[in-house]
């Protein structure tokens, strides 16, 4: 960003490139004050330490870096481990930067446990393929979250959590089922640590290339 505003000297881009990255910023500001507010939750909740309360946010449809798969429920932490180890060696070789958690995706509503279909995605500054890797974006749209303190084989009660949440809602997920690890075993070992941010996607935004047509 700071290369391209110096090249062009010219005061229009730099507001304009300003301009969004501060949007960027707020947006990040405004994700993080969800996460605080999500954390006290957690942490004041009427429900157990290991569930937050559901709350709903706007997801934006950031570039992001993908690896699809199958797999069945109880491979998912071997496929996930090889997906982003495959992700992170992809970012490094394409000088990409990260600019949020890593996630996984579920594209499938029938469910079937020996044959799930599964996305490993990191957001990155630009979306650039590679070998085994796909260039996406996030799903836009207005998502409902929770978030899961412990290790995973608890995440299962958050998408139950959510479940409960759209049936008084009369709500139907519109969209992927998703999970984000905030906090996850490569920040640290102690599973009582670990945070995810588990979510589904209520209404879809409009795609970009449509509203601009």
């Amino acid at each position: 960003m700071v290369g391209q505003l110096v090249e062009s000297r010219d005061p229009g881009l730099t507001s304009k490139v300003l301009g969004e990255h501060r949007e960027t910023l707020r947006q990040r500001r405004l994700d993080l004050d969800q996460m605080i507010a999500g954390v006290g939750e957690l942490l004041a909740g009427p429900r157990s330490l290991d569930l937050g309360l559901v709350h709903v946010r706007d997801q934006r449809a950031d570039p992001a870096v993908l690896v699809r798969g199958r797999t069945t429920e109880r491979d998912f932490e071997t496929w996930f481990a090889r997906a982003f180890r495959t992700l992170t060696v992809h970012v490094s070789r394409s000088g990409l930067v990260v600019s949020g958690a890593g996630g996984g995706r579920f594209p499938d509503r029938q469910w079937d446990p020996d044959d799930v279909e599964v996305e490993a995605l990191l957001p990155v500054d630009r979306a650039v393929p590679g070998p085994g890797v796909e260039a996406g974006r996030l799903p836009a749209g207005r998502l409902a979250v929770v978030l899961h303190a412990g290790p995973y084989d608890g995440v299962v009660a958050a998408h139950g959590l959510l479940g409960e949440w759209a049936a008084t809602q009369g709500v139907e997920p519109d969209g992927s089922l998703q999970e984000f690890y905030l906090v996850g075993p490569h920040h640290t070992p102690t599973t009582a640590a670990w945070r995810t941010e588990v979510g589904w996607l209520l209404h879809s935004a409009p795609d970009r290339e449509e509203t601009s047509s």
